[in-house]
């Protein structure tokens, strides 16, 4: 009889222990479940910022030039003499040096029926000169509205890319469009700032077809099956043509938030074959490109987290376990495991004090890294780093033999404004110029704080005709500002200088020099005006 209750008292001991076990393991296994989606959320937020600030749309960066390019002389005389040979040949080598100091993929030029009369791929097999392209939206909006923009696949390079047109007039008579193409066929922008590790990145156009993404079975497959209204655009304008794939077979396991949801992806044939897995499960996080119809989305894979929380909750139930088996022992040796338990909450403690610290120390050095490189009343570069960095970019500038240009900025009678309305207006002024002066920066252009109220621009890629159409741009932005001071409206004037770089130039030095010299010039001939020193 005692055996029979000695028996059932170890039954229930042993049933209550592996209930506790399943409990906590389950408990431990959605609490980390659940702080691991926090966290994937958190580091989404964080890398699609990063993807938003590193891939520009083409508009940003290029939306000037067809219009800047289509004002040369050259441009309306091709189309106006597009039958004389001697002026086409002319047409095709103007338009092969635009693309090599624009390192743009290729310029061409279109008649009013659509036809490429000039192309800076003139000379090259797979030429356009001679194809039609006016089934093309950038082309009908070009005739219709003046400008376009289109996204599509090459039909004869087979290459994606960027189009953006200007239509070309004269004495107000539409004689055609100018068109670039910016290829769009790479992320290496995203590998330079670490996004692609443990994520993949998708950007979809406006019928939410993904035309770049890290994995390449992805492009060029519809996130959804397409209606017949977006079947007969993508055909009749031929831009996924012979490329386009079956749509993603996605499944939404939760929906998080309005832009965010964690998803299940069917992997095709062939990508299974190669990774072994039919489906996974990521947490994808989207958002619109400002100014454009493509949609970026970061997708962050499930499988770690899952992964962390069984191993969590395997953990746990171990550590139960121990623990039960710990206050069995503690009856004998109550004394002994209470100093080790001392000695572990101390070091315990000292590891989470040591990671503290070593997280405020990374804190602290990446502040000072940023001090050092800002000035702190704009927030544009300093003085010292503008010079490293343009050191740099003009020994590629001369090994490439490109262009390079420097654009000196001062505002006019900035001691006046300093004198008349007092340091913190004069402080306003210089912020608000160094917001003018940011807005169309591209990626590689360099832009600084040189000292007091002088600003300096730095354009690779740029010789000084560009430069002076983007002071004049410049110029004209703070002039036309309506900058107020207790219901005093204050006229707000630039000058400019601008030099270039000389190929055999040791230095950045002579080329500052230059372009500080130019704006002593534009200063003596009166101010708001911008003055060239080649």
């Amino acid at each position: 009889m005692r055996m029979l209750s000695s028996s059932l008292l170890y039954l229930r001991n042993a049933f209550v222990i592996i209930t506790m076990l399943m409990i906590v393991a389950c408990c431990a296994y959605f609490w980390s479940l659940y702080q691991g989606v926090e966290n994937l959320r958190h580091e989404a937020e964080r890398r699609l910022s990063i993807v938003s600030a590193t891939m520009l749309t083409p508009t940003d960066k290029y939306s000037y030039l067809p219009a800047v390019i289509a004002e040369y002389p050259t441009i309306s005389l091709t189309l106006l003499l597009k039958y004389d040979a001697d002026i086409i040949l002319k047409g095709n080598q103007f338009l092969q040096k635009l693309k090599s100091e624009t390192g743009l993929a290729v310029i061409y030029l279109l008649d009013e029926q659509g036809m490429t009369i000039a192309s800076s791929n003139w000379q090259e097999k797979d030429t356009f000169v001679g194809h039609n392209y006016s089934f093309r939206p950038y082309f009908q909006d070009a005739i219709k509205h003046g400008e376009g923009q289109f996204y599509a696949m090459g039909t004869i390079s087979r290459v994606p890319g960027y189009y953006l047109s200007q239509a070309v007039r004269s004495d107000g008579v539409l004689l055609g469009v100018l068109v670039i193409k910016v290829n769009m066929d790479n992320l290496d922008s995203l590998d330079r700032v670490h996004v692609r590790k443990q994520s993949e990145v998708a950007v979809t156009d406006e019928n939410d077809i993904i035309f770049l993404s890290t994995i390449d079975d992805w492009k060029f497959r519809p996130f959804t099956a397409l209606d017949e209204k977006a079947k007969q655009k993508v055909k009749s304008t031929r831009q996924y043509e012979g490329v386009l794939k079956p749509p993603l077979q996605i499944t939404v396991e939760k929906k998080l938030s309005a832009n965010e949801s964690i998803v299940s992806i069917t992997n095709s044939i062939e990508s299974s074959a190669a990774d072994g897995k039919d489906m996974e499960s990521y947490l994808v996080r989207f958002a619109p490109f400002s100014g454009s119809s493509w949609m970026v989305r970061v997708f962050l894979p499930m499988e770690p987290v899952k992964q962390a929380a069984a191993r969590m909750a395997v953990l746990s139930a171990v550590m139960l376990l121990l623990l039960l088996l710990a206050l069995m022992y503690l009856m004998e040796i109550r004394s002994r495991v209470r100093d080790r338990e001392r000695s572990r909450m101390a070091l315990q403690q000292a590891h989470q004090a040591l990671e503290q610290k070593h997280a405020e120390l990374e804190k602290l050095s990446e502040d000072l890294r940023v001090v050092s490189i800002t000035d702190a009343l704009t927030g544009a570069y300093n003085r010292r780093y503008f010079i490293d960095t343009v050191v740099k970019s003009l020994e590629a500038t001369s090994k490439s033999g490109g262009a390079l240009s420097i654009i000196m900025i001062d505002m006019d009678y900035f001691k006046r404004i300093n004198d008349v309305f007092g340091h913190p207006v004069g402080d306003k002024v210089l912020q608000l110029l160094t917001t003018l002066c940011m807005q169309d920066l591209r990626v590689d252009d360099v832009f600084a704080r040189f000292g007091g109220e002088e600003f300096i621009m730095a354009l690779p890629g740029t010789d000084e005709v560009i430069a002076s159409q983007v002071a004049e741009r410049l110029r004209k932005r703070v002039m036309a500002h309506v900058f107020e001071v207790n219901g005093q409206v204050i006229n707000l004037t630039i000058s400019c200088g601008i030099s270039r770089y000389r190929l055999g130039e040791k230095g950045i030095d002579e080329v500052i020099k230059r372009a500080d010299d130019a704006l002593y010039q534009a200063k003596s001939n009166g101010r708001n005006q911008v003055v060239v020193q080649i």
